[in-house]
């Protein structure tokens, strides 16, 4: 046998190099898997040919060898190497999507327009947080509520106008010189997170929900407020839902999750159109930090949480406190996708951009289809420079 498809020649070396089998176990198991019969001299032939195809090009076949090195004590069976293959097959498809996107949008060299200040006004910073988009969710009417992607592109639209409307209001009594662009995951509903439950709740599979999130991010929100002059951090958490694969990993989540690949490509376009006003910190674990006028605030997606109540959240605030060793004044989470704030702005818990759907409808619980967005003064009178906040309600009533 001459002709061997990728998956076919990815299968013998797996099992050659990485469940170290012989070739004549190898054969044996290339039958079953392939339902085709094939002699253990046709199995080494193929090995010594292909063996080294991937060896140095291809990052997730090293990937795994690490990943399975910590496991040779181990038996490999069936299931575990159909998963693999199925993983590398996903990860051609999101790569795939992704050159697709970005060859699609025409990047366009943008000139940033100057923002005005003045000295005789206090600073002021505002704070979007951007969490639980799930674009590729589709919600069928649940309580008057239909979304599909285009809805979900509506709303997010309706988020940056709001917000520019407000940098435009607030402008007139303060010094509006930032934007805080808080990503704290679940941007993605991801098709495969729970298998046929994922399925049935998305309107198409995740390597078009990543490149729907990319291009909607970009164009519907990102573009949009950048082309107001403001200064735009943009802290990048992932979130549950973001997670490549059906397990969570405690190993560099920010890099291993379908978020890092959305994060980077809008980080790569904003340098690209010359968005000089623009800065990403893309985070490689579960948390991080930003300062705010002295005070600092910690943003994570929320799903370490068991519950919300203001002791659970404090608790857990207090370790990264203790993590970062600083004070921290507020802590951001999304995740439970009702609105919850204890404390003056304190700790605070962001809604959902679909809303009410049929896990929450099920389950008993208020999902509200609503973003936050927070305003910090800077102050020498008040113990926080926490001002307020005005939740951007996005379904049509």
């Amino acid at each position: 046998m001459n002709n061997y498809t990728e998956e076919q020649i990815a299968f013998i070396i797996h099992k050659r190099e990485v469940s170290k089998r012989s070739f004549n176990e190898i054969a044996s198991a290339y039958g079953k898997k392939f339902d085709e019969a094939i002699g253990e001299s046709d199995i080494q032939l193929c090995y010594e040919k292909y063996k080294n195809i991937f060896q140095e090009k291809d990052n997730h076949i090293r990937t795994l060898k690490s990943i399975h090195r910590t496991k040779r004590g181990n038996s490999y069976t069936a299931k575990e190497n159909r998963i693999i293959l199925e993983e590398w097959n996903k990860r051609d498809d999101i790569i795939q999507a992704i050159e697709n996107r970005i060859k699609k949008i025409s990047l366009t060299k943008y000139k940033i327009p100057k923002y005005p200040k003045s000295k005789k006004k206090k600073n002021m910073t505002l704070e979007l947080l951007f969490s639980d988009v799930h674009y590729g969710k589709y919600i069928d009417n649940i309580d008057g509520n239909f979304v599909n992607c285009e809805e979900i592109r509506r709303r997010v639209r309706k988020i940056s106008e709001s917000i520019i409307k407000e940098i435009e209001r607030e402008s007139k009594s303060f010094n509006v010189e930032k934007l805080i662009l808080a990503m704290i995951g679940d941007i993605i509903e991801n098709a495969e997170m729970h298998i046929m439950e994922s399925q049935k709740g998305c309107e198409f599979g995740s390597s078009r929900q990543i490149d729907e999130a990319i291009e909607s991010i970009w164009f519907d929100l990102l573009l949009p407020l950048a082309l107001t002059g403001i200064q735009i951090h943009v802290p990048c958490i992932t979130g549950n839902h973001d997670r490549n694969g059906t397990k969570k990993t405690y190993q560099k989540p920010g890099e291993d999750n379908f978020t890092y690949v959305i994060y980077k490509a809008l980080k790569r376009m904003a340098e690209q159109s010359d968005l000089k006003n623009v800065t990403f910190d893309i985070v490689r674990g579960i948390y991080t930090s930003v300062d705010v006028y002295g005070n600092t605030i910690v943003y994570e997606h929320g799903d370490e949480l068991k519950n919300i109540n203001r002791d659970t959240m404090n608790n857990l605030m207090s370790k990264r406190q203790t993590q970062l060793g600083k004070v921290v004044h507020f802590y951001r989470v999304g995740h439970f996708h009702e609105p919850v704030t204890y404390g003056q702005g304190r700790l605070m818990v962001n809604g959902s951009v679909p809303g009410q759907d049929d896990y929450a409808e099920g389950k008993g619980f208020a999902s509200e289809a609503l973003q936050i967005l927070n305003y910090y003064v800077e102050t020498e009178k008040r113990n926080t420079c926490f001002f307020r906040s005005f939740p951007i309600y996005l379904q049509q009533k």
